[in-house]
């Protein structure tokens, strides 16, 4: 089977999700991309680039997978016909209706409409867990109500009828070649590995770090992640306070510098305020770090 994977977010967990996918499946995965340029401008201005990408698409496609940042409308109209016969799947790596905004930021319900666009477009919607589908099945009827004229709500069922949890694949053997190197932390080693960005609410991390530490505990840190967004004050707050104490900083780009961390790690930490799946928590447990993680 040839299967068209459309991927307008290519950073992070998207992009991982991807590379696993080509890698480990049995079927034919034609990927194409885009680069990390903001949220709002790959949901609007994605389809245009994309559906002339796929003019370099010589195979016969037998099914569409598109992620949850694609305007699958837009998409399928630029395309028409091309994609108008086969299935499109839709995987839901998170959604503009739940998706927590910065401080002082109100939700556009622009971007929703988008989304709620695209998974009625979808055949089938795939959910990265049963507390994501639930939780935007819950706020779906909300975003309903806004309607200033006629309110439609058979879309809820119709969605819900359609969608499936299907958690996202790990390539977790790539950590096996490297040795655990704990035994060696003279401290209790704390890792935080995931975007240093608001939602996943370093600001909590780093006040209960700071109450240790106003304790007289001693710990150290390795502060790894995706730093590619703006960078919360936090973490320049942290390296002033902590700096002969942190073991790493950034971003880690090479794959075996990053598995050596997480094999020298004690402790995994998430304060995330809108997590489904964390790729990054799971690599650091598989590692034999120790979580700690919002209920």
């Amino acid at each position: 089977m040839n299967i068209l994977a459309v991927e307008p977010f290519f950073s992070g967990s998207h992009k991982a999700f991807l590379k696993g996918l080509e890698k480990y499946s049995r079927h034919n995965i034609i990927p194409i991309n885009l680069s990390y340029k903001g949220r709002k401008w790959r949901m609007h201005g994605n389809s245009v680039v994309l559906a002339g990408m796929t003019q370099e698409v010589e195979e016969e496609i037998d099914l569409l997978l598109v992620s949850s940042m694609t305007n699958l409308p837009a998409f399928l109209s630029l395309t028409n016909p091309r994609f108008a016969e086969i299935p499109k799947v839709m995987y839901m790596h998170e959604n503009q209706f739940t998706q927590p905004m910065p401080e002082g930021e109100e939700r556009d319900q622009t971007y929703c409409y988008l989304n709620y666009l695209s998974m009625l477009s979808a055949d089938r919607l795939i959910f990265s867990s049963e507390f994501h589908r639930n939780d935007f099945l819950k706020a779906l009827p909300e975003f309903l109500e806004n309607y200033p004229d006629d309110k439609y709500y058979y879309p809820v069922d119709k969605i819900a009828d359609k969608s499936i949890v299907l958690y996202p694949g790990l390539d977790l053997k790539r950590f096996d070649a490297q040795v655990d190197q704990r035994n060696e932390n003279e401290n209790p080693v704390i890792v935080w590995n995931q975007r240093w960005q608001f939602d996943r609410n370093p600001a909590m991390f780093f006040r209960v770090l700071n109450r240790l530490n106003d304790i007289d505990l001693t710990f150290d840190l390795i502060l790894a992640g995706d730093t590619q967004h703006e960078k919360p004050e936090e973490f320049e707050k942290a390296w002033e306070r902590y700096g002969r104490h942190i073991t790493h900083f950034g971003y880690v780009e090479d794959r075996e510098n990053y598995s050596r961390l997480l094999h020298s790690g004690d402790i995994v930490v998430s304060t995330a305020t809108y997590e489904f799946f964390c790729v990054a928590i799971m690599e650091a447990i598989y590692c034999g770090c120790h979580p700690l993680v919002p209920n």
